[in-house]
């Protein structure tokens, strides 16, 4: 399955490529024919995305219940699976082992008829953004004064033999860092649901409950929360595109030359899918293309040579807004900050007399800030008015 992932994402980066080479030279408009090869192209390109992200989680899951079978023999015909006898404990007696929980919505309980091994999930990206931040953990919420200093304006002093040292302090300045707290919302399972479960419940809602929150997250970084600053409200004004629904070869370079190079070794461009789709499209001044699609599963496409990060809640491109397009280091520019670990509560009382349920949920506490003490880690790209 390795050989055939990889087929197909060099296959990607022809098709990719391929649209490229339609691109007239000089940015010159397209032909009617012209654009039609072109969108082709890519939404071919985006299908075989979709596929290879397929066929990597089937090859994960494959390795995982490989070594799952290597460690746990499958039991015989009348005895019951470790995953489904401690899930059955917990939700019975609420002791903690391997196994957590199953889950259901407003009355629509799964039914744990013969069914296909895999439950279909949809997708969306989102983690993206918060794993591109600087991360700091701590093991309680409770408030944390953050200290933060720009000295970048003091330079050594050269003096001549003998002179008197003058004092130079360190400017600092500080805020109090504070969390906001996640809500995945309940899921359900009913007692029988509990005895006839054939699938690997354990991943199924720790999956889906955590997913629930952190693409919860990933809405808050651009959007802000009460203690989550936007990292588009938090980030520094750069350069104005020179259309208002479009971006060039000349808008990006003029965002990239705005960084201050100390932030270049590790700066990322942050847009959404469909501002990285234009983009697709754009070459530079020698008739290259601007994006390169990465053919291997552990890089990021690259514009300029530095990664592109996929942010689904990032604004679109529209006259006047700020930040369709971000570019700098995000772990010097922002701290997510979050406290312990994900946690689970087994809900008895107030379902179990009158629908045989137990409930579920899951809750998370994060906080994230701006840490720009002045140098300006990170520029958003202004959209002509």
């Amino acid at each position: 399955m390795i050989d055939q992932i990889k087929a197909l994402r060099e296959q990607r980066a022809r098709l990719i490529a391929d649209a490229q080479a339609l691109i007239p030279a000089g940015n010159k408009a397209m032909n009617a024919e012209q654009r039609g090869k072109f969108d082709r192209m890519i939404a071919d390109a985006q299908v075989l995305k979709g596929t290879i992200d397929n066929l990597e989680t089937l090859d994960a899951e494959q390795r995982s219940q490989t070594a799952r079978a290597a460690n746990n023999p499958r039991p015989g015909q009348h005895a019951e699976s470790t995953a489904k006898s401690n899930l059955r404990d917990f939700m019975r007696t609420g002791e903690r082992r391997a196994a957590i929980s199953t889950g259901s919505t407003s009355g629509g309980y799964l039914l744990n008829q013969e069914m296909y091994p895999e439950i279909v999930e949809a997708q969306k990206m989102f983690a993206g953004l918060s794993l591109a931040l600087k991360p700091w953990h701590t093991d309680t919420g409770i408030p944390v004064k953050v200290p933060m200093s720009n000295d970048t304006a003091n330079l050594a002093s050269d003096i001549t033999d003998g002179a008197a040292s003058t004092e130079v302090e360190v400017p600092l300045t500080g805020f109090i860092s504070q969390v906001d707290d996640f809500d995945s919302g309940y899921v359900l399972v009913t007692v029988a649901e509990l005895e006839d479960a054939n699938y690997d419940v354990e991943a199924f809602v720790r999956n889906r409950l955590s997913k629930r929150i952190y693409r919860a997250l990933a809405q808050k970084l651009v959007t802000g929360g009460t203690n989550i600053q936007s990292v588009i409200t938090s980030a520094t004004a750069g350069n104005t595109s020179a259309a208002p629904t479009t971006v060039g070869y000349a808008d990006l370079v003029g965002l990239y030359s705005q960084l201050d190079p100390a932030y270049l070794p590790n700066a990322k461009w942050v847009m959404n899918q469909g501002t990285r789709n234009s983009l697709l499209s754009i070459m530079d001044n020698y008739g290259r293309p601007l994006f390169v699609p990465s053919v291997n599963k552990d890089e990021l496409d690259t514009i300029l040579g530095h990664p592109v990060v996929i942010s689904p809640y990032h604004p679109v491109m529209a006259a006047g807004v700020a930040g369709c397009v971000q570019f700098g280091d995000f772990s010097e520019g922002f701290t997510l900050r979050d406290v312990s670990n994900m946690m689970l509560f087994r809900l008895v009382e107030r379902w179990l007399p009158d629908y045989g349920s137990y409930g579920f949920l899951a809750k998370a506490r994060f906080g994230a800030f701006a840490t720009n003490a002045g140098t300006n880690p990170v520029y958003n790209l202004i959209q002509h008015a």
